[in-house]
């Protein structure tokens, strides 16, 4: 599961403190309802996955959930310590705020 810091002024770490390497949804879960409090207008957090290799599917999803809520409060998010085998399903879950930016230019 993930311990909560505050770093700073704004600024907030999420560690994830459990030595699997799976991301699994128990995670994710835990992770959304530890920053639901946190996610604020002009803040900063940082989640660090250290060790985690894989995401599932349902992991992934909530984590879209918990990106969503952050972009819609003008909360930064972003990951650390992202191993090689996770680093595009993070990388394209941090793009879809850029594309749906794209999108609203558009219209």
């Amino acid at each position: 599961m993930f311990s909560l810091q505050k770093t700073g002024e704004g600024y907030y770490l999420a560690t994830l403190r459990s030595s699997h390497s799976v991301f699994k949804r128990a995670d994710s879960t835990h992770l959304k309802h530890l920053l639901s409090d946190v996610i604020k207008a002009h803040r900063e957090i940082s989640v660090n996955i250290k060790g985690i290799r894989s995401i599932e599917k349902e992991a992934y999803s909530i984590l879209e959930d918990i990106k969503q809520h952050a972009d819609a409060k003008k909360c930064k998010i972003k990951f650390i310590n992202v191993d090689p085998q996770v680093f595009p399903a993070i990388k394209k879950l941090l793009a879809k705020k850029v594309q749906l930016q794209d999108e609203l230019e558009q219209v």
